[in-house]
């Protein structure tokens, strides 16, 4: 009876477990990279110094999961099992890029979801002049 007793035991503990996943990928099969959910053209109203516009951004792949590039060769770093990012301070073209992003909203539950809504803030200076200008854009159609 004890032993049976330690074999429920076990199995339910077992049971219990969840798959560790390498850094960057998830949610629970370890089969999605983070980056998939951030990858694709973005559009969504911008206010850069106080000028409103809306914008057409590209995310693309990095090959580490954790990643993605914003602009350019510049990347985001991705953070919390893929509900916010950090775009480390870097420099492309004259152009020096830092900033933050989250996830907002996520429609499908258990899953990386096909309605994806982004807060994304950045300041580009340029390194030439010095000078600076800072956006924030709420991106909310993915194409």
């Amino acid at each position: 009876m004890r032993n049976l007793l330690l074999i429920a035991l076990a199995a339910v503990t077992l049971a219990g477990c969840k798959k560790e996943c390498p850094a960057g990928y998830g949610p629970d099969d370890c089969e999605v990279k983070y980056h998939t959910k951030f990858i694709g053209n973005w559009s969504g109203p911008c206010n850069c110094d106080g000028v409103n516009q809306t914008v057409l951004t590209q995310f693309r792949e990095h090959t580490n999961p954790q990643k993605f590039y914003v602009y350019e060769n510049i990347y985001a770093e991705i953070e919390d099992g893929g509900t916010s990012y950090t775009i480390p301070p870097q420099t492309a073209n004259g152009v020096s890029y830092s900033g933050s992003g989250r996830v907002f909203s996520e429609t499908l539950p258990g899953s990386f979801g096909s309605t994806l809504y982004l807060q994304h803030t950045f300041i580009v200076t340029n390194t030439a002049t010095g000078q600076a200008t800072e956006c924030a854009c709420n991106y909310n159609t993915r194409q």
